[in-house]
Formats: C-alpha cells, sequence, structure tokens
C-alpha cells in the first residue's frame, strides 16, 4: 500500500483537533512508537483526551445556559428550604446582585466537587441551627463570603478527599489504558494466557479485588516483561 492509499483510507477529519490526533497516532504506528509501551501510554492517553474534548464541544451545554440551569437550581433548592425553615414563602425579588452571588458561590463548589444540594442542606441543617441570629436568611446572606468560607472550612477534609479521589480516578484510567495497549499485543503476538492474565488483573481492579497501588505494580511489571 502506498502512502497516498494510506491517506485515502485515513481522510484527515474537518475537526482539527480530530486531525491532530489522528496524524499522532499514525505516526506512532509507523515509527514503531506503539512498541515501546512508557511513551504509546501517553499517546494513548492523549488521542482519548482530544476524543473527550470534540465530544465535549460537539454536546456541551453553552456556558450562559449552564450558568442559568445552576442559578434556577440554587434558587429553587434555597426557596424550598426557606418554607421548609419558617412556613413562609421567600417573596423577595431575585436581583441582579443575587443573581451574581449565586454564580460565584455555584462556580466555587463546582470546582470543589460539591453540589448545591449540598451546600444549601449544609446552610440550613447546620450553619443556621448553631447560628440562628442569621434567620431568616436571604439569599444574599446565604452566598456571603463568610457563609461560604466557613462552608469550605469546615469541609476541608472532604475537598482534600474527593481531590485525591479525583487523581486516583485519572491514574486508574491511565492504568487502565496501558492494559489494554498490552491486550493487544498479547492478541497480536496469539499470547491467549497472557491475554486473560491481563483481563483479570482488570477485572480485579474494577471488582476492587485489588486496590490502585498494586494495578499500579502488576502493570509496570507486565510492561518490563514486554520489553525483555
Amino acid at each position: 500500500m502506498t502512502k497516498k492509499d494510506k491517506m485515502q483510507r485515513n481522510p484527515v477529519p474537518e475537526d482539527p483537533v480530530q486531525g491532530f490526533s489522528m496524524m499522532v497516532y499514525l505516526l506512532a504506528h509507523q515509527l514503531g512508537i506503539d512498541k515501546t509501551p512508557e511513551i504509546f501510554n501517553y499517546v494513548e492517553m492523549l488521542t482519548e483526551a482530544c476524543s473527550r474534548y470534540v465530544f465535549e464541544q460537539h454536546n456541551q451545554i453553552p456556558p450562559q445556559r449552564k450558568a442559568d440551569k445552576e442559578r434556577k437550581t440554587f434558587i429553587v433548592v434555597f426557596k424550598a428550604r426557606y418554607l421548609q425553615l419558617t412556613d413562609f414563602e421567600y417573596d423577595r425579588p431575585i436581583t441582579g446582585v443575587d443573581g451574581k452571588l449565586i454564580k460565584q458561590v455555584t462556580t466555587v463548589l463546582e470546582s470543589k466537587s460539591f453540589t448545591t444540594d449540598e451546600f444549601l442542606g449544609w446552610v440550613f441543617d447546620i450553619f443556621l441551627d448553631e447560628n440562628p441570629k442569621f434567620c431568616p436568611p436571604s439569599i444574599k446572606s446565604v452566598c456571603s463570603s463568610f457563609v461560604m468560607d466557613k462552608f469550605l472550612y469546615e469541609h476541608r477534609d472532604k475537598i482534600k478527599e474527593r481531590h485525591e479521589n479525583s487523581l486516583h480516578q485519572k491514574e486508574g484510567i491511565a492504568l487502565i489504558n496501558r492494559a489494554r495497549v498490552l491486550m493487544r499485543e498479547a492478541k497480536e503476538a496469539a499470547n491467549e494466557p497472557e491475554r486473560e492474565k491481563i483481563k483479570k488483573i482488570m477485572l480485579d481492579y474494577r471488582d476492587r479485588n485489588i486496590m490502585l497501588g498494586e494495578f499500579r505494580k502488576k502493570i509496570e511489571d507486565l510492561e518490563r516483561k514486554s520489553r525483555e
């Protein structure tokens, strides 16, 4: 097959990110980089990141629409909790300032992996119970830097835990991708026992029979073995 035939069989996508991803992947195979797991792992991660980016761009909720949805959710939950607490409807007008404060709060919550329900649940169930002088609450008072800072301080351990869980999840995905590369190599080498061994390790990790550290060690051992 000529270079021209290959290009005809693999037309460059119109999307520049997809085109970049495909060219890197093809180049890695043409230069034999796929035979070097410690490098090709990152090629795989790059192509997956590109695919994820393209998908999100094509299916993403526009930022303004997402912000509007978060604002409406915050207001609905706040009013429901306010009614539950006071037995009165929250009849104050929602001003532009309120909207900006809500946006600031929801942005911080998202960055710390918390939801509006978690935040307002803490406000009404814990904070206001311990600080009755803030009753009845307003959206301005609930969204104040004092309340937000206290929420983040009291949840600092959970924030750290969720951040670490996020890092572990990303490493787990990267290790799974490396395991898939090893499975493909075993399949190409017609080494079915090795392929089944790798598959079992992946299933053990999925089923939590082995933890991340052991999973990492097993994959690294298999990669070293594949280079011998």
